[in-house]
């Protein structure tokens, strides 16, 4: 047994079986409209013999049977039936064989004709890629008749026919070895295209598992630096840059007393769809959720993806302002699982020169904002009111022609020698 039938062994035969008769479609379609041309013009173009040899009734009998026989295999070919194809041929194609071989002796009372139209009608079957055994039976079937043929119809003595017998049996074996060798070159080709098709399963499988990883690190490392390091521009997010973005911090007003009233998994369900609620929306204004510390939310707006400042300043209230319309929608859900009071959050938002990038030690990095600037945010949002948004007087100046904002006095930060003007985002 070869390599290559051992290998057709090895998967399921039915699916070869089938792949093989879709080889088959396309030729054998245009082998029978040929046919049915030909058979059904037979009355025009061969008159009615009346040497004898033919009797009339097998005449009719072949115009009446090939024609339709020719329809009934395109058919087949185009329903459920045509599994049965291969096994309809070696009934119908012999017949066929010998029908064309003896209307060409009629016709051309030819003993060279008889012999080249059957080893010719044998070659089709090869070109319509019929299996190599199917193709040898018909092949000595017809190439047999073709002999019968030549000694009964002409009633030649053998020296006078000696040649047109050698030629079909030499033309039978080139047409069994050639049907043998496509045979091989079929399941070659088989085989090439199941390794090719396993091969992209495999791929794709393998870009699921990558993609779900990648999901996965996204999970716990910002979406765009994560993009950043899985694209190969980990340069860009490693060594701390100085840049001027603007810090958004929100916090959960009164989260401690909540914690002890609500059940551990009830609280778990509140705070992870707070959180997933709230990265959503800061990730659609071009934001970047930098961590969640216990119950508040710090995000990056220009880091590390850059933006203009004013339009860092634009989205991280706009992004506020989403988040504080949120809050009530999700209160009605967390009703059910026991919060009696809204959760209501604060906003504080600032605007500075940071140096932003990762931080860290070889075995483990964060990728953060670290500077003043951001201990301002944060001090400016523990002195929002609930439910409120706070802004600094560097926001502001970028919004100010954009934005209405109402001036909410000044803030003491620690580390700051002067206070810091804040206002409210109407």
């Amino acid at each position: 047994m070869s390599r290559e039938t051992a290998a057709i062994c090895l998967v399921d035969k039915d699916h070869y079986r089938e792949w093989r008769l879709e080889q088959s479609v396309a030729p054998t379609r245009l082998l029978m409209l040929l046919s049915t041309f030909v058979w059904g013009a037979l009355p025009l173009v061969a008159p009615l013999p009346q040497s004898g040899h033919i009797p009339e009734v097998f005449y009719w009998l072949c115009w009446a049977i090939l024609t339709p026989g020719c329809i009934l295999i395109l058919f087949m070919l185009s329903s459920p039936l045509r599994r049965h194809f291969y096994s309809y041929s070696i009934l119908a194609f012999p017949f066929t064989g010998l029908a064309t071989m003896w209307f060409v002796a009629e016709l051309w009372h030819s003993s060279h004709g008889v012999a080249t139209s059957g080893l010719w009608y044998c070659f089709l079957c090869s070109f319509i890629r019929l299996p190599a055994k199917h193709t040898l039976c018909i092949a000595v079937t017809v190439t047999s008749a073709a002999a019968w043929v030549l000694l009964e119809y002409f009633q030649y003595p053998l020296n006078q026919i000696w040649a047109d017998l050698v030629f079909l049996s030499l033309g039978t074996l080139l047409i069994g070895t050639f049907a043998f060798m496509n045979e091989r070159l079929l399941r070659q080709s088989f085989m090439q295209q199941q390794t090719i098709a396993q091969q992209h399963e495999a791929l794709e499988a393998r870009q699921q598992e990558t993609e779900a990883s990648r999901n996965l690190i996204r999970r716990y490392v910002p979406a765009a630096v994560a993009d950043n390091i899985i694209s190969g521009n980990e340069s860009d997010v490693a060594e701390p840059q100085r840049r001027r973005i603007t810090v958004l911090f929100s916090d959960i007003v009164g989260f401690t007393d909540l914690a002890d009233r609500l059940d551990a998994e009830s609280l778990t369900q509140i705070i992870n769809e707070y959180m997933a609620a709230m990265a959503d929306i800061v990730d659609a204004h071009q934001g970047t959720v930098n961590e969640f510390i216990g119950d508040g939310v710090m995000a990056l707006f220009g880091a590390p993806v850059a933006l203009p400042p004013e339009v860092q300043a634009k989205q991280a209230i706009a992004a506020a302002q989403a988040m504080q319309a949120r809050m009530p929608d999700m209160y009605q859900s967390w009703r059910k699982l026991g919060l009696e009071e809204e959760l209501k959050i604060r906003i504080g938002i600032n605007t500075g020169v940071l140096s932003v990038g990762s931080f860290g030690s070889e075995g483990r990095v964060t990728y953060t904002a670290i500077g003043l600037q951001t201990n301002i945010a944060a001090r400016i949002q523990s002195h929002c009111p609930p439910g409120g948004i706070l802004i600094s007087n560097a926001t502001y100046q970028l919004v100010d022609d954009v934005i209405d904002c109402e001036p909410r006095g000044e803030v003491e930060c620690k580390g700051v020698h002067y206070p810091v003007k804040v206002y409210a985002p109407s």
